[in-house]
């Protein structure tokens, strides 16, 4: 069972790249909007001398339990998941790593908090893949082809 559920979990994180919706939602949703607020602490640092550069993690550490928390429903609500009770189990000890990367973000107050910080926006950002891949909305068909298989449905193949 824990072959299959890796593979499945391996399947759902490469097969949504096929796809330029998801890209580009990802890229421009999660990765620019997302940081919009870590660019600020950055500007915020760099034009504060009293200011230090551990601030700026815990402004990422922000940012991935954000991402974290929203993939965590997401993948635990989707009903296409094959193991959903290893999910669902997995994806808690994940949340706990989380949590605790968010712990150590916040707490050290050097600059070896951006270890954890970029580990953490690492791991958010392989769920929220995870957790997405198999999400219709960012996959597009023609609405040629859609329309044609909704009357292949409703009326049969020979319509």
């Amino acid at each position: 069972m824990y072959k299959e559920l890796f593979k499945e979990i391996g399947r759902r994180f490469l097969s949504p790249w096929n796809h330029p919706p998801f890209l580009f939602y990802y890229i421009l949703s999660i990765i620019v909007l997302g940081a919009i607020g870590i660019a600020g602490s950055v500007v915020e640092v760099f034009n504060n001398k009293d200011m230090h550069l551990y601030y700026i993690s815990s402004t990422i550490g922000t940012y991935f339990i954000t991402i974290m928390a929203v993939s965590f429903a997401d993948l635990n609500m989707d009903n296409e998941i094959r193991y959903s009770k290893a999910m669902l189990l997995l994806s808690f000890l994940v949340l706990i790593i989380t949590l605790g990367l968010l712990y150590l973000s916040y707490s050290l107050k050097n600059n070896y908090s951006f270890i954890p910080a970029i580990f953490g926006v690492i791991l958010s950002h392989t769920v929220w893949v995870i957790a997405n891949s198999n999400d219709d909305k960012y996959k597009e068909k023609s609405y040629d082809r859609k329309v044609r298989e909704e009357a292949n449905l409703k009326h049969g193949v020979k319509w």
